[in-house]
């Protein structure tokens, strides 16, 4: 091939803004993205979720507080290397850091739905009304929210985390590569990196694999893609120094832990890491989603058929990878590039390519389509992702039998189009529920960290309640009573400033510090054996633990110090005697 070839292949012109080329305008274009993503959130719900347990004591900076000084948890925050939470240490108090979360969810959904919005010209669609059936597909299509399968990452859900920042950039990384803006693309990957580093491994085969079609095609000239790239990547480089900087400060940075990785990682959440864990149920629903991207890619016009068929297989060999890892090597830096969570990319696509293609029939010439086989498939995917499997027999159906006029009718495609926007309707209401649940359940902690703050000394050591994350996990199995209690933890620890014993959660720090996966695993197991008020206290009286929040029914002859709502604190001095 010619290094000083040309470019010359037919692309929207990449000086226009996307929603110019794709027929709204700016003012259009944002009044969309902002209403769906308020739609999205309704779906989602909000909450402050477990994961926000990192990020609550980053905000405010917790380690720098004496009674902190010796508290391996919260000391291991300070290497947490995400540049997003890193120019944000310290910034937030008691009296606003719980409203931080609610804005940047909706933020992180704005820029997913931009991201899916700049899919649409990469997708082949045009045109006023399949842009707006394609994004309000793409809100409602549960691929596109939760949790992917076989990987556990997070797409479209209800508590803020900076990785769902970054899906939408990444989605933006990919369009503006299909554009020829080399240069933003690479510096839209630098702002996944800054995020995210293990997103941005996932995101780097994915962008050479669109570099290398388009090479193919005969239509990219080495000196092009130079002299395109070189800016973005200035941009990328000057983004990733902090994060870089961060990993190297680590003083544990390329140690071997002096035990089995994948022993914590087991005992930990599986789910990130070791395929040969995951339920059956993970596994069938990876093959819909690989089913459905490639399904859905086959009934695309050529390019799109061809771009998203070599996406889904580079993702595939990325999960693969990280399928085979833990067979090599125990190795912790290998293990944290999350390889099984590149799933939520994979999802991503097929949601995409899924939404596509009902967009498509539901502006076909063809009536069977517009009125039967696309409301179909729109019901089928509302609720449970599992429900694109339906898009097999209807393939199927589609090509062996021609609907009569009955079927194939505006009255049918009403109804089916009502019963989908019902069961939207069903699931707002239900997240609604759970999130008020949640909210309530959250408020009795808050309460609690609030008299704790004020009524104990700030050395205090409390022992939660205590739950593994994993029902097969090797650990002890706690009582049933704890699963409720939790509810709302997740804010006592930065609330009160007080140091809690162990949670399960904790055990994520041994990520970014392998030795704290012993601490963690001896208190975790010390426990979980403790599962009567009695034993609980008792274990609080051998470890210097000052207090235990347990269920105010399991109190017996002990008497509590302070109770908020079903959360009853005790004294370990107090005991049963």
């Amino acid at each position: 091939m010619p290094v000083d070839q040309v470019d010359t292949a037919p692309r929207a012109s990449s000086r226009e803004p996307p929603s110019a080329q794709e027929g709204l305008s700016w003012c259009n274009w944002a009044a969309l993205v902002i209403g769906l993503s308020t739609l999205s959130l309704a779906i989602t719900g909000f909450t402050i979720g477990n994961n926000n347990i990192f990020h609550l004591p980053i905000l405010e900076g917790s380690w720098r507080e004496p009674q902190f000084a010796h508290d391996a948890f919260i000391q291991s925050l300070r290497y947490f290397s995400s540049g997003f939470w890193l120019i944000q240490v310290g910034i937030a108090d008691d009296s606003n850091v719980l409203k931080y979360f609610l804005p940047w969810l909706f933020i992180s959904r704005l820029v997913f739905f931009a991201g899916i919005g700049s899919w649409i010209a990469v997708l082949g669609l045009k045109g006023r009304t399949q842009i707006l059936i394609f994004m309000l597909l793409s809100t409602v299509i549960s691929l596109l929210r939760g949790e992917s399968f076989a990987g556990d990452g997070g797409i479209a859900i209800g508590q803020f985390t900076h990785s769902e920042l970054g899906n939408g950039l990444s989605l933006i990384a990919l369009s503006l590569v299909w554009r020829r803006c080399y240069g933003w693309a690479l510096a839209f990957a630098g702002l996944v990196f800054f995020l995210n580093v293990f997103m941005a491994v996932w995101l780097a085969p994915l962008i050479a694999t669109m570099v290398v079609l388009q090479w193919r095609e005969h239509r990219l000239s080495l000196r092009l893609l130079m002299r395109k790239s070189w800016p973005g990547l200035l941009a990328f480089v000057v983004l990733g120094v902090p994060v870089l900087t961060s990993l190297a400060l680590s003083p544990e940075l390329g140690k071997r832990p002096e035990y089995d990785y994948r022993v914590f990682l087991l005992e930990h959440w599986p789910d990130h890491f070791l395929a040969m864990h995951l339920a059956v149920m993970q596994y069938i629903g990876f093959v819909i989603v690989i089913a459905t991207a490639i399904g859905s890619a086959l009934q695309l016009p050529r390019d799109q058929a061809r771009l998203i068929c070599s996406l889904t297989g580079v993702m595939l060999a990325i999960w693969a990878i990280g399928a085979l890892l833990p067979l090599f090597t125990s190795s912790p830096t290998l293990f944290n590039l999350h390889l099984l969570r590149s799933t939520t990319y994979l999802q991503i696509t097929a949601g995409l390519a899924l939404a596509a293609l009902i967009t498509r029939w539901m502006t076909s010439a063809n009536e069977a389509d517009r009125f039967l086989w696309a409301p179909i498939l729109v019901l089928s995917v509302v609720v449970k992702p599992i429900g694109a499997a339906a898009l097999f027999p209807v393939l199927a159906m589609r090509k062996a039998w021609r609907p009569g006029t009955r079927l194939a009718s505006p009255i049918v495609a009403a109804l089916l189009l009502t019963l989908s926007s019902a069961a939207t309707v069903a699931l707002i209401v239900k997240q609604y529920r759970r999130d008020s649940y949640a909210a309530a359940k959250r408020a009795d902690w808050l309460a609690l960290a609030s008299w704790a703050k004020a009524n104990t000394l700030p050395d205090t050591v409390f022992l939660l309640p205590v739950m593994r994350l994993y029902d097969r996990s090797p650990l002890p199995t706690a009582p049933a009573r704890m699963t409720d209690l939790l509810i709302g933890s997740e804010v006592f620890p930065a609330m009160s400033h007080r140091q809690v014993w162990v949670m399960g959660k904790y055990g994520a720090a041994a990520q970014w510090l392998p030795s704290y996966y012993p601490i963690w695993h001896e208190r975790m197991v010390g426990s979980l054996l403790a599962t009567s008020l009695s034993e609980r206290l008792t274990y609080a009286r051998s470890n210097a633990i000052g207090m235990v929040v347990d269920d105010c029914g399991a109190a017996g002859s002990n008497v509590p110090v302070y109770r908020s709502g079903k959360l009853c604190v005790f004294a370990s001095n107090h005991a049963e005697r």
